[in-house]
């Protein structure tokens, strides 16, 4: 990670970054760009470029909370082609010239953060290095090699659930519900939170009500299935999360017919964690699985 402080200036190819972040949901976009960026620095100038025209790409609902969360929006109307019917999209033409306006006149800002992994923006970026500024390339791994080259960092900002599980299963083997706090990254925020949302249903539901029994394997995934926040996750990942918490928050049982059931590991410190924290209105309950 590059060095903290200054001022950022953010450019965000709408279209490019939300075929991306799959993970979140459209309206969340700013917030979690701004949250992924704010160890980096201060984020005085976020753009988002975009064709604003096309309802396909820029769901008007969408683009008012991306306005609300501070983001200026950048209207890039595709241009005909001449002697051609296709339309030529104007985004990285547009993200270009602010490159070279802020260059020339915003000597305050000492880092920009391009949301974008094409090769068209190398010659305006050489000349933001050589001015001693710093490049954060937000992309994945189709960044151009040019980009990778010039940046001082590149972020694969594609919050996978299997990376975000990955790093929720270590956190599960520390030994202080502190650790839980602290988390930063916002794919790890959402994997945590829906997980403290359901383990504080069934506790409320299930096992202060005697039914141990009825937590099975099918039971754990059915309810993590039911939170909307995961809508966009495979069966698969839904599997590996419940399995990440099968492996540490469960302890398994067998009843009088061989039949396996699980019940919560009462002092582990997630559990604690989960039963701190206030119940979010929109969380789904286990009950509808």
């Amino acid at each position: 990670m590059i060095a903290n402080g200054g001022n950022l200036l953010l450019l965000v190819d709408y279209e490019n970054i939300r075929r991306n972040v799959h993970v979140v949901e459209e309206g969340q976009l700013g917030t979690w760009l701004l949250s992924y960026l704010k160890d980096h620095g201060n984020v005085a100038f976020p753009f988002l470029f975009v064709d604003a025209g096309d309802p396909k790409i820029a769901d008007p609902d969408v683009m008012r909370i991306l306005f609300a969360t501070g983001f200026t929006i950048v209207h890039c109307p595709k241009t005909p082609i001449h002697g051609r019917t296709m339309m030529k999209d104007t985004v990285d033409q547009a993200i270009v010239q602010m490159i070279h306006q802020v260059l020339d006149h915003s000597p305050d800002i000492t880092t920009i953060v391009l949301a974008s992994g094409d090769r068209d923006f190398s010659q305006a970026l050489a000349a933001w290095k050589r001015r001693g500024k710093k490049i954060i390339v937000l992309g994945h791994q189709s960044v151009s090699s040019e980009l990778r080259e010039l940046a001082d960092q590149v972020i694969d900002v594609r919050p996978t659930p299997q990376r975000a599980i990955e790093v929720f299963r270590s956190l599960l083997h520390e030994r202080f519900p502190e650790v839980f706090t602290r988390i930063k990254d916002p794919s790890v925020v959402l994997v945590r939170d829906v997980c403290a949302d359901y383990l504080r249903n069934v506790i409320s539901k299930y096992i202060a009500q005697g039914q141990r029994r009825v937590i099975t394997s099918v039971f754990i995934k059915r309810g993590l299935r039911c939170d909307a926040r995961l809508n966009r996750w495979s069966e698969t990942e839904l599997g590996m999360l419940r399995d990440c918490l099968l492996e540490t928050v469960f302890r398994s049982h067998f009843d009088g017919l061989d039949s396996r059931y699980y019940d919560l590991e009462p002092n582990h410190p997630f559990v604690e964690y989960a039963l701190a924290q206030p119940v979010l209105p929109h969380a789904q309950t286990a009950s509808q699985a």
